[in-house]
């Protein structure tokens, strides 16, 4: 057992098919992220870890009765956010659109999947705590999800990620731009600062 192994493991969870409904939601911004949704429960355990090393020891019984209350407080429930997904539809249809029900089944499947996610990350947190310190293993589990974000954000690691153009306005008109454009046009304005405060300086020495 190494750490490699572990976080190749963690990796191996995430199938193909849900990252790329991660990307799709985040795509188009919808406001439910799994992945983050991920990280923030993982988060929150390590917290708690913490607190409780000074009290008791760190043993697989009190790791399954925290992924135990992770179920009571924290799993979102398939069935209820079909029912949500239906009000919403009500909604709609008395003229107030909701965009995210254009992503709804995205949504669902990211839902019905997640549970069995973290079931696996739970049976491999279980395997390795033999091996290595508990917290050790979760802030690898939490960077190994931050990566796996950063590459479905950037389309690196999973097909290409279409990221929303920004736009900026000046003078009265928007202009999109990529990263590239983006560095670019900050440089102007810099530039542009900078000739103004050496302009005022050279009116206020004439001055004096």
């Amino acid at each position: 057992m190494t750490l490699e192994k572990f976080e190749r493991d963690i990796r191996e969870v995430f199938s193909e098919r849900f990252l790329e409904s991660c990307k799709s939601l985040k795509e188009d911004n919808v406001i439910f992220n799994p992945l983050f949704y991920l990280f923030f429960t993982r988060l929150v355990e390590l917290n708690i870890i913490k607190d409780a090393r000074g009290i008791e020891f760190i043993t697989k019984d009190f790791l399954r009765d925290l992924f135990k209350g992770r179920r009571i407080t924290l799993q979102i429930d398939y069935f209820v956010l079909l029912d949500i997904f239906i009000e919403i539809e009500k909604w709609n249809l008395k003229g107030k659109p909701y965009s995210i029900l254009d992503h709804m089944h995205d949504i669902l499947y990211v839902i019905y999947r997640i549970d069995e996610v973290q079931k696996k990350i739970d049976e491999m947190l279980l395997d390795y705590i033999e091996y290595f310190d508990v917290e050790y293993l979760y802030y690898s589990l939490i960077k190994i999800i931050l990566e796996i974000d950063d590459e479905v954000c950037r389309g690196s690691g999973f097909g290409s990620c279409r990221i929303p153009a920004n736009s900026i306005k000046r003078n009265g008109r928007d202009r999109k731009h990529n990263t590239e454009k983006s560095k670019g046009y900050t440089i102007t304005i810099q530039r542009r600062r900078r000739n103004t405060r050496l302009k005022k300086t050279r009116k206020t020495q004439k001055k004096l």
